[in-house]
């Protein structure tokens, strides 16, 4: 009866998630692996792409033969569902909590929606996480499989580094201090097997090459906007839902880019949330080292380097989730001290957390079925259904980085679009420092001229421009272009989409050169 109850809830899992990723529109972060593995010259062009990416490429060099063999991006998606069907295979059968929560796990917010639903590599962090920690009670008798998860872990995405090196150093101090574990040479070749992992992990997200400036250097300065960006963290993880749970404004989807609490008033909603997940591994010393380690870590990378947004927020309730695994696997410590960090019910407030995650689960559901994720799949539909498609018609972009979902559901012949920041045709864009910089400081008149110059020589029969602002009130502009569409109305907040059409003819050759418009 067991199994079978596993059975039906596996099932109803994969038929729920096929029909949300049927219905889901891509978005610019997931086209990008895709629109690389399957337009880059070369499997060695992928190699190199990943500095500029600052990630580790195992996700690309998956993608790498799926695209190769022609296969449409909804293949991607399916490779992204068995995937995830595995975590909840490993849940429901390794996991050690009672079926309700298990239940409750894999169908919240992080497990059902974001992982799933949205196609990014952060998915396989965490299928060799929660591989991790049923394979954890055998670290030391099969330590070399436990290693290989370890180094595939670390090669999956910049905050699988993080919380890779602290297993690994978990590893490491448990080995010396246990006395006989280090003196085995399978145990020294595991933790060898992680740090090359997280080496070459390393080797692939560093780059010499300079990066824009909001990925380049370290923010050390204490500000409000940092702070705040810690408390969302803490509140996001546990409480994965925005603003009104079920419906929006005028002209608002208010869903993935929001919190439900803004700061400061989040601290008081954020701390005890977090504080209750530490209560419930305060006994568990290793555990608990493990989880406030990979918190430190995230929390860390998104002061000093980049803001999280949900994907990576979620790495803080997975460790969580994965230390409590775990903690099957030690003793209670002695019991700490009454206050504020002991719960007398810990089933009671674990529960509370994983019914939190359904309700961001069910809110994401609502939202991803009722509006588009991303305009990019109807701008294609559009330019197709009217005829913009061919060799006679040139198609640009500004911002190239929101329209660049627009390529993926394009016709392959024809899914080459004009980059205005970098004057070139291309899928992918390469985010360099020089064309992150032009992406946010050329005006409308630099990108007018640039599309001129990237029309000459050719034979056009008319030619299209799509921005991220409309540009009402721009006399000049409206002179030459004139709005044909709008795709203003969808989750990815920072993606609305403008198609303008080119009236007028661009100048001569030397009048461009001569910078006239």
């Amino acid at each position: 009866m067991r199994l079978k109850m596993e059975h039906v809830v596996i099932a109803l899992f994969f038929l729920l998630s096929l029909y949300m990723i049927v219905h889901h529109e891509a978005w610019r972060d997931e086209a990008q692996p895709w629109l690389i593995a399957r337009d880059s010259p070369s499997f060695l062009s992928v190699v190199r792409q990943m500095n500029r990416e600052g990630t580790p490429g195992l996700w690309f060099y998956m993608a790498y033969p799926l695209a190769r063999a022609g296969l449409p991006f909804f293949g991607m998606q399916l490779v992204n569902l068995l995937i995830v069907l595995c975590i909840v295979a490993i849940v429901m059968r390794c996991a050690p909590f009672p079926r309700y929560q298990k239940v409750l796990f894999i169908f919240g917010y992080y497990i059902f929606y974001e992982y799933n639903v949205i196609v990014r590599t952060y998915v396989l962090s965490v299928l060799f996480l929660v591989a991790i920690a049923a394979l954890y009670k055998y670290r030391f008798t099969k330590p070399v499989a436990y290693s290989l998860l370890v180094l595939l872990l670390a090669n999956t995405n910049a905050h699988g580094i993080i919380v890779a090196a602290i297993l690994a150093g978990a590893y490491l101090l448990e080995s010396l201090m246990s006395g006989g574990a280090w003196s085995k040479r399978t145990v020294r070749l595991a933790f060898s097997l992680m740090v090359i992992g997280l080496v070459a992990a390393m080797c692939q997200t560093v780059t010499f090459e300079e990066r824009a400036e909001c990925w380049a250097g370290w923010h050390w300065e204490p500000s409000r906007l940092r702070i705040s960006e810690v408390f969302y963290a803490l509140e996001l993880a546990f409480l994965p839902v925005s603003g009104h749970p079920f419906f929006s404004g005028p002209g608002e989807v208010n869903f993935w880019g929001s919190v439900l609490v803004r700061y400061p008033a989040c601290i008081p909603v954020a701390v005890p949330l977090f504080g209750a997940s530490v209560a419930l591994l305060m006994r568990k010393r290793v555990p608990l080292a493990i989880y406030l380690g990979s918190t430190l870590g995230l929390l860390s990378l998104f002061w000093l380097k980049y803001p999280g947004a949900r994907r990576h927020i979620g790495f803080i309730y997975i460790s969580f989730i994965v230390a409590t695994w775990i903690s099957e696997c030690y003793q209670d410590a002695p019991s700490p001290p009454r206050g504020f960090l002991r719960t007398k019910c810990p089933a009671c407030v674990f529960t509370t957390l994983l019914i939190l995650q359904l309700l961001g689960s069910a809110q994401a559901v609502y939202h991803d079925l009722r509006y588009d994720f991303s305009p990019a799949k109807r701008v294609a539909g559009y330019l197709e259904e009217h005829g913009y498609l061919g060799d006679d018609f040139f198609i640009a972009a500004f911002h190239s980085t929101k329209a660049q979902a627009v390529a993926l559901y394009l016709p392959k012949p024809h899914s080459r679009i004009f980059q205005v920041e970098c004057e070139r045709f291309g899928t992918y864009t390469a985010n360099t420092k020089e064309f992150m910089r032009d992406q946010a400081a050329l005006r409308i008149e630099d990108v007018v001229r640039r599309v001129d110059r990237g029309m000459q020589g050719g034979h056009y029969r008319a030619a299209v421009l799509i921005l991220n602002e409309r540009m009402d009130g721009n006399a000049g502009f409206a002179a030459r272009y004139e709005l044909i569409a709008s795709f203003e109305r969808h989750i990815a907040e920072d993606e609305p989409l403008y198609i303008y059409r080119l009236n007028s003819p661009p100048p001569r050759a030397d009048a461009v050169t001569r910078g006239r418009v």
